[in-house]
């Protein structure tokens, strides 16, 4: 009978000690998907405009529209890398 019980309490343990490692998986992946929408979010935020003027609703791009819409293509890398960066150290810390 002791057996049984100490099996028991063993398997009980186990059981335990299983549902706290996934739950902690479960909660460190839950975080990434944060993070990945969250940066998906700041991308589609950047790249918004920048569809917009090549896509505006029945209308052609004028030339001040070409011209804001290269400034703005040649800025992007640079505005992109900053975010991916601050968004990279924030989940670091």
């Amino acid at each position: 009978m002791e057996d049984l019980e100490a099996g028991k309490e063993k398997s009980e343990s186990a059981l335990e000690e299983y549902k706290v490692k996934t739950r902690s998986h479960f909660d460190a992946f839950s975080e990434q998907v944060r993070h990945a929408e969250s940066i998906n979010k700041g991308i589609l935020n950047i790249a918004k405009p920048l569809l917009e003027m090549l896509h505006p609703d029945g209308a052609g791009l004028s030339s001040s529209d070409s011209l804001q819409l290269l400034m703005q293509l040649q800025t992007a890398p640079a505005a992109l890398k900053s975010f991916v960066k601050e968004k990279a150290t924030l989940s670091l810390s």
